[in-house]
């Protein structure tokens, strides 16, 4: 975890915050955090699942032992997906496509550096959240 922490803080201070590429580019479709409560009552307001419910979608599917190679993966996933979003390569039921359908590319409007960023940003903030 501390190799992760030190690159995600050298990415932060090389190519801007993830947070405000999240503001920008993710959070009006995926909040951050949202109760799994909450999401089910309210669930046809939502543009998309929250971002916490992504993150531990793909962590209880990968289930890998080892920490630091967990979140290494789930990152290059996040990158990944980001610009090539596949429902048959994603990690969310297929109650939640009917739902929400697939999430539009971001290739091209969205920089690899902020692309970087953002995804370990997401991983910083959400790997040990509970949904």
């Amino acid at each position: 975890m501390k190799n992760f922490t030190i690159l995600a803080l050298f990415s932060i201070s090389l190519f801007g915050g993830g947070a405000e590429i999240y503001q920008k580019n993710c959070v009006s479709c995926h909040v951050k955090i949202l109760s799994e409560d909450y999401v089910l009552k309210h669930i046809k307001e939502l543009k998309a699942p929250p971002m916490i419910e992504v993150v531990q979608n793909i962590k209880s599917e990968l289930k890998i032992d080892d920490e630091d190679i967990e979140i290494k993966v789930m990152t290059a996933f996040i990158r990944d997906y980001i610009k090539y979003p596949d429902m048959m390569g994603g990690f969310c039921s297929p109650f939640v496509y009917d739902i929400f359908g697939e999430m539009p590319s971001l290739k091209g409007q969205i920089s690899q550096d902020d692309i970087d960023t953002v995804s370990n940003w997401i991983m910083e903030e959400l790997y040990e959240s509970k949904f």
